[in-house]
């Protein structure tokens, strides 16, 4: 007596990853080009990716519905985060088909610490808060403006005086913090050196009793592309009346 036996099990879903390295090291900023091919024999039904950053909770960034497909190819875009400290990125592909099968895959991108010398923007000028001049400073862009033309949360430097006397004092609406490190040799500032320093200061969410040649480093709140940046005040005009009173300072980052 013979018997034929024939299987109607379903494969799983199968995923492919362009590049291939399950691990590489990139730079800050980099776009990274990600070719997926996805296949199941009983039809696909979705597929998603999420991304882990240093250990953190996985997070949706990607993900579609097919229609009546069995087979498709997708291309996906990643952008780095701009950070200069070490930092490890988990994303994580996933497939499924229509029987609720599922097929995955994982790419782990690392950015190398680096320390490199700052950049320097100087001569900003910042007017009291009791003028009508510019009196508010966006780190990310370098753009000095009236606090009147802007969101007040959104504020990184804030002149807040009030009379015809400069209070010598700088808050952060948006939440930054200031460690005043007059010793900082400024003129070889890393980012290296500026991180290590910030951390034997005494922050605070303001920073006083400022004076010609002080040194400030701030750690930003919401860092769109530095969490650290670097303050030197080389004027500071407190002239009869607050018209024209202001701060002058560069600034390295």
């Amino acid at each position: 007596m013979l018997f034929s036996c024939k299987s109607d099990e379903v494969s799983l879903p199968t995923l492919l990853v362009t590049p291939s390295q399950l691990q590489s090291v990139v730079t800050p900023n980099q776009v990274i080009s990600f070719a997926i091919n996805v296949e199941a024999e009983g039809g696909l039904s979705s597929f998603e990716i999420t991304e882990s950053i240093n250990g953190a909770t996985h997070t949706v960034i990607y993900d579609t519905i097919f229609g009546d497909t069995k087979n498709e190819n997708l291309v996906y875009l990643y952008q780095m985060p701009n950070k200069r400290e070490q930092l490890e990125v988990v994303l994580s592909f996933k497939v499924t088909d229509l029987l609720n099968n599922i097929g995955t895959a994982a790419r782990k991108l690392k950015i190398e610490a680096s320390d490199t010398l700052l950049t320097e923007t100087k001569n900003i000028v910042l007017y009291s808060g009791n003028s009508n001049g510019k009196n508010a400073y966006f780190i990310d862009l370098d753009t000095t403006f009236n606090s009147d033309s802007t969101a007040y949360n959104d504020i990184d430097i804030f002149s807040p005086d009030t009379s015809d006397f400069l209070e010598r004092r700088w808050i952060s609406p948006k939440g930054n913090n200031f460690v005043k490190f007059n010793s900082f040799n400024y003129d070889s500032a890393s980012f290296k050196s500026i991180t290590e320093a910030y951390q034997f200061g005494n922050e605070a969410n303001f920073v006083s009793n400022l004076s010609i040649g002080d040194i400030i480093i701030a750690k930003l709140s919401s860092p769109i592309q530095y969490e650290y940046i670097l303050l030197k005040i080389t004027n500071i005009v407190d002239d009869t009346g607050s018209t024209l009173d202001r701060y002058v300072f560069n600034i390295k980052k």
